[in-house]
C-alpha cells in the first residue's frame, strides 16, 4: 500500500518555490545535474526529482518533479503540519503573481487576507 500523494497544484517556478520554502524555515535541496531520488515511507521512492522540500514537522520530504507536480508522504506526521504546505503554496502564488506583473504600470498593490486564509491581491493601475 502506498502512502504517497500527488498534490493537484503544480509549481511552474521551482527556484521561486524553493526560495519561499526556505524563507518559511523549511530545508530545501535543489538538484544539480542528474536529479534527486526522494525516499518516502518504506521503499517508496521518487526518482529524477528537481527538488526535495523538508517541511518542518514532516517525517518525509516533498518531491518536486520536473513537470512541477508535488509528491509527498505525510504518514506519521502531525495533522496540523499539513498547514505548512498550504502556507508554502499560498506564499509561492503570491510571489509568482508579484514577480510576473509589470511594475512600471502598477501604481499600488494591496494584499488582503480573507477569513478562510486566502489572500486577495489587488493591483491599482
Amino acid at each position: 500500500m502506498s502512502h504517497t500523494t500527488a498534490y493537484e497544484q503544480k509549481v511552474t517556478d521551482v527556484g521561486l518555490f524553493a526560495q519561499v520554502c526556505e524563507k518559511l524555515g523549511h530545508k530545501v535541496k535543489v538538484a544539480s545535474g542528474n536529479g534527486l531520488t526522494v525516499n518516502h515511507y518504506g521503499s517508496n521512492q521518487e526518482a529524477n526529482c528537481v527538488a526535495e522540500i523538508h517541511m518542518t514537522g514532516w517525517r518525509y520530504p516533498i518531491a518536486v518533479k520536473e513537470d512541477g507536480s508535488l509528491l509527498y508522504d505525510h504518514w506519521g506526521s502531525a495533522p496540523e503540519t499539513m498547514n505548512h504546505l498550504k502556507e508554502a503554496m499560498q506564499n509561492y502564488y503570491q510571489n509568482l503573481v508579484m514577480k510576473n506583473i509589470d511594475h512600471t504600470v502598477v501604481k499600488n498593490n494591496y494584499m488582503t487576507a480573507k477569513s478562510n486564509g486566502d489572500v486577495v491581491i489587488t493591483l491599482e493601475y
